[in-house]
């Protein structure tokens, strides 16, 4: 898909520039939703310099101005309209991760739409049938797009009140940079073709062993969005909360407890509600043993909540298990690892012996 220049530009029009970041790296301002050209969003992907490590600037690549990137809301129901804009230096898409839609709207390139050139930009629409939390990405050199910073999260609300007065959204992400914030390969093939490539430095949004201040004494639901590809989490607590699981991965269920621990693998979601304890108290947020960030409890003028009811169901039909047809797919490592295949990635992988080709 290629557009005019007097198109591409039309597309900049209401996005504001509020600085330059260190290297020359513009900063974008999107602000609120848009109601303009019939979007909600103008969403940008360029690159961005961010400090994940103290005193040292990272190169990123982000959506709307921040890595992770903006946070895109949506009514359970509604249109989701997103103009997006692409001005990094490389080919790149938007795949909206778990969210039901049509395809020429899911962002898998030759497969669903032709790759956003540097300089295009490409309008997704579609209608969001499911409330939850969601996240979106490029299918494009995933390992580097992704490992650049080009992740994000999507909430669909739910249609009506769900008794919760209060929300936080923690995106985790995981980050291939030395002790200097310079990246690390994003992919080594003997790694890949085992537990995948892991990161050294994780985040919540965007900030090592980040502090979220949230108010004492009230139910606070604490959407949990695991935004990689590769890192699996072992996520539990360490602190004095009560705290009990509402959804996973988007779907509602009945609450209950949260239990010791959950493991969190690529691209899923939790959403928890945490009663916070008393002002001053703190509530660790662990992977295993190691520290990610704090819950932290602050004063509030508000008398003590109570546990909302469960989330409303999703318009999901019932699998009809009597007639269904069995596949099997068996997904095999080749065997062995190679840094390239005639000036090509490695395929490390098989699905019934036969590994994907991007010309099929």
């Amino acid at each position: 898909m290629s557009f005019t220049r007097r198109r591409f530009l039309g597309g900049l029009a209401g996005v504001v520039a509020v600085g330059v970041g260190a290297g020359g790296a513009a900063r974008y301002w999107l602000g609120t939703p848009v109601d303009q050209a019939g979007v909600d969003y103008q969403l940008i992907a360029a690159p961005l310099d961010v400090e994940l490590v103290a005193g040292h600037q990272t190169p990123a690549w982000a959506f709307g101005g921040s890595a992770p990137g903006q946070e895109l809301r949506v009514r359970q129901g509604e249109w989701l309209r997103v103009r997006f804009i692409n001005q990094l230096p490389v080919e790149t898409t938007i795949h909206w991760h778990g969210i039901r839609l049509p395809l020429d709207m899911d962002g898998v390139p030759y497969v669903s739409q032709l790759p956003v050139k540097p300089g295009e930009y490409f309008d997704y629409r579609f209608r969001v049938p499911d409330a939850g939390s969601y996240w979106y990405h490029p299918h494009v050199a995933s390992s580097e797009e992704l490992g650049r910073g080009l992740v994000g999260p999507l909430i669909v609300e739910e249609r009506e009140p769900t008794g919760f007065a209060h929300e936080a959204v923690l995106n985790l992400k995981n980050w291939h940079v030395d002790e200097e914030g310079a990246f690390l390969p994003f992919s080594i093939p003997r790694e890949a073709a085992r537990n995948g490539t892991l990161g050294r430095l994780s985040t919540i949004n965007g900030v090592h062993r980040a502090t979220i201040d949230l108010p004492a004494g009230q139910i606070v639901r604490v959407r949990i969005l695991n935004l990689d590809n590769t890192a699996t989490y072992r996520l539990n607590f360490r602190g004095d909360a009560e705290m009990r699981l509402y959804a996973l991965d988007g779907n509602p269920i009945e609450p209950r407890a949260f239990g010791k621990d959950y493991w969190m693998g690529p691209g899923m979601r939790v959403c928890l509600a945490v009663k916070m304890p008393p002002a001053g108290e703190e509530i660790a947020i662990r992977d295993g043993s190691v520290r990610l960030g704090t819950l932290r409890s602050v004063p509030a003028e508000a008398a003590a909540s109570d546990w909302p009811p469960a989330l409303p169901a999703n318009p999901i039909a019932e699998p009809d298990l009597a007639n269904a047809e069995k596949l099997n797919f068996n997904f095999e490592w080749v065997g062995e690892v190679s840094d390239t295949t005639e000036g090509k990635p490695p395929s490390l992988w098989q699905i019934n012996g036969i590994a994907w080709d991007i010309t099929d």
